[in-house]
């Protein structure tokens, strides 16, 4: 079919902004409200049927992204009560059905054994996002720095010390540029080491995907970073960056706007980060104080170091407490 389409790979930041022209070129061209984004928080049979059938009172064209269609192979994905009654629907479609409609499919990891999925490869046009190799990243920085004036050398310094995240790398390139503000001159190695954070997000996630069920688990996982080498700034950096996630979600929470989109956009995180925590809200609620709390007594504690009231060899035994506060 000509208007359907599946946008799937693991370039989630490539996947994310191919979106979100898409949907500014749309809505630019025809009308805000012709721009429909149903994520996994606002799955609703009922409303997706009622959208494709048919326009608002001064809507003609539409563009409808379904952002968890084909179901994911990452585990805790939907269960299959939970999505079969919509890919039944969806898979009677017409072509006339999308004369005035655009159908976008997006899985970063689709499930290729779903009927779904089989029946896309055959009817949908299919747009792939993969990941860059290195050489792929030297060319993307080289476009997306060209104000920084960056050789090639510390191109790849910045690289191996950042890693292959997209969205963790133009976060780096903009600490980088605000940098040069001061300093007026091209970016050096020695810039790379002292203004940008070592790659520890993998850490990041598995700690914080256990601090609030289950803090000893976290406690181990605190072990094997240090374990691991990691100093303490860059374990500070990681902690700090994931509490700031969490006090973001409960901002937009109490203000009623804490979906998936708006907290990606907001947060200025990748989509996948925003899905973790709203699939957490929950229990992100219940720990509302804790989470405050330990965000207010780790900038007292950075603070103590600093100005060196605290030894810096206590850090990990303070977080550790910090921790078993929950």
């Amino acid at each position: 079919m000509q208007n359907l389409y599946l946008f799937t790979g693991e370039n989630r930041y490539e996947l994310y902004w191919e979106v979100q022209r898409r949907k500014l070129n749309f809505s630019q061209k025809f009308w805000a409200d012709a721009v429909l984004l149903f994520h996994q928080e606002n799955r609703n049979l009922w409303v997706i049927q009622q959208s494709l059938q048919g326009g608002g009172l001064f809507i003609t064209k539409k563009i409808i992204f379904l952002e968890w269609l084909p179901v994911s192979t990452e585990k805790g994905w939907l269960k299959a009560d939970q999505y079969e009654p919509l890919t039944d629907y969806l898979m009677k479609l017409k072509e006339g059905w999308l004369a005035d409609t655009i159908l976008v499919f997006i899985s970063e990891k689709p499930d290729k054994r779903g009927k779904l999925y089989k029946w896309l490869t055959k009817e949908a046009q299919i747009k792939e996002f993969w990941m860059h190799n290195k050489s792929g990243l030297k060319s993307f920085i080289k476009k997306e720095a060209v104000d920084l004036g960056m050789t090639d050398d510390v191109i790849w310094a910045l690289i191996d010390k950042v890693w292959t995240d997209q969205f963790r790398l133009m976060s780096e390139l903009e600490k980088l540029r605000y940098f040069k503000k001061s300093s007026n001159a091209n970016i050096t190695i020695s810039d790379i080491e002292n203004v940008c954070y070592w790659w520890v997000e993998t850490n990041g996630f598995a700690f914080f995907d256990h601090l609030l069920s289950d803090p000893m688990q976290a406690i181990h996982i605190l072990d094997s970073i240090q374990s691991d080498g990691s100093d303490r700034n860059q374990t500070s950096w990681m902690l700090f960056w994931g509490l700031r996630n969490y006090l973001i979600v409960l901002g937009l929470d109490s203000q009623g706007r804490c979906d998936g989109s708006t907290l990606a956009s907001e947060g200025k995180m990748a989509p996948f980060a925003a899905s973790k925590l709203i699939s957490n809200l929950n229990l992100i609620r219940q720990k509302s104080w804790y989470l405050t709390n330990f965000f207010t007594k780790m900038v007292e504690m950075d603070y103590d170091l600093k100005q060196g009231i605290l030894p810096p060899e206590r850090f990990w035994l303070w977080v550790k407490r910090l921790v078993l506060a929950n």
